[in-house]
């Protein structure tokens, strides 16, 4: 991705996606142009929040503007693509981060991945969550910035670029309108994602409904899942073979909102083939360690599952199913 772009500013107040011809463009706020000029209002957490909520809506206008216009490529992987917004909007949320937190760590899909320690911040970047649904032109897409600071959610950003909104959660407060409640009573739904029919993920999915009975949130967005656990539409959610840019951002959002109310797991293999959980957030330094070992492999760092706190047994029966029809091997 090309460093020859130019901010908006007060002068040319024009948003545009980096590597094109000029065509995807939109008109800047005045909101957007003074997070790129000065950056966030203070040193303060309620001021960078602020700043990323306008820095996602205004990526968001750049997106929703893109999708009728795509340049599609496949990853190393069938059916695993990426486009020109995805690249471009990566790009410039990183650029933003270089000119206003260059000390901070970046673990980002379409860019590098920094290594980072227990005491950095580390943003986990995933600039179009739901990639398929964005090639197809279905609304069902995100924005993902999450981080994370000595184990817990630091400050999560999930945008909605289709409906032009976005939430950020920080410190027990939040910027942008999203309904929070908890599902009650009515049959168990689980949210999971994945892209193919008949695959070990679908076989695992139908194991899973048939032992409780449950039905499936299937949307083919993390993000638009983790919104569902926010809003009620779910009871639980799980990922298996999960990379953290996919859920740090969306999970976080839960965490923050919703505190108390889910376990959130990781469970993975050790080296001598035993099974190991972990909690996504609230973990130790030597966690640390084991998500930059899996960012210097494929990145995925296990099963993720997040069940409400009353319910152990949902989250054992699903990493039961997801040994039994697949493998906890990332």
């Amino acid at each position: 991705m090309t460093a020859i772009w130019e901010p908006p500013s007060r002068g040319n107040p024009i948003f545009y996606l980096p590597n094109t011809d000029g065509s995807n463009a939109v008109p800047a706020s005045l909101d957007l142009v003074s997070i790129w000029e000065i950056g966030p209002l203070d040193g303060s957490v309620a001021a960078l929040a602020a700043s990323l909520y306008v820095l996602t809506l205004g990526v968001g206008d750049l997106i929703r503007q893109g999708q009728g216009n795509l340049q599609i490529f496949e990853k190393e992987t069938a059916q695993d693509y990426v486009t020109n917004v995805d690249l471009g909007v990566e790009w410039i949320i990183r650029e933003w981060f270089r000119r206003f937190r260059p000390n901070d760590r970046i673990v980002g899909e379409e860019g590098d991945r920094d290594s980072f320690l227990f005491d950095d911040i580390v943003w986990f970047i995933d600039p179009i969550d739901g990639t398929t649904n964005f090639i197809e032109g279905s609304p069902n897409v995100t924005v993902h910035i999450g981080s994370i600071f000595r184990g817990d959610p630091f400050i999560s950003v999930v945008g909605l670029p289709i409906a032009q909104r976005a939430v950020v959660s920080f410190e027990s407060s939040v910027l942008g309108e999203y309904p929070i409640s908890q599902k009650l009573g009515g049959p168990l739904i689980i949210g999971t994602e994945y892209r193919s029919d008949g695959s070990p993920e679908h076989h695992t999915m139908h194991a899973i409904e048939g032992r409780f009975s449950a039905s499936t949130y299937r949307i083919k967005s993390i993000g638009m899942n983790g919104l569902g656990l926010l809003s009620g539409t779910t009871d639980a959610f799980y990922k298996p073979k999960a990379k953290y840019w996919d859920v740090i951002a969306p999970l976080g959002l839960v965490a923050q909102l919703c505190p108390g109310l889910y376990k959130m797991s990781v469970t993975y293999l050790s080296e001598s083939g035993a099974p190991i959980s972990r909690p996504l957030f609230g973990f130790d330094p030597s966690m640390v360690a084991y998500i930059n070992s899996r960012h210097e492999t494929n990145c995925r760092i296990g099963l993720v599952t997040v069940v409400p706190i009353g319910n152990p047994d949902l989250e054992t029966a699903i990493v039961e199913e997801v040994t039994r029809c697949m493998s906890l091997s990332c």
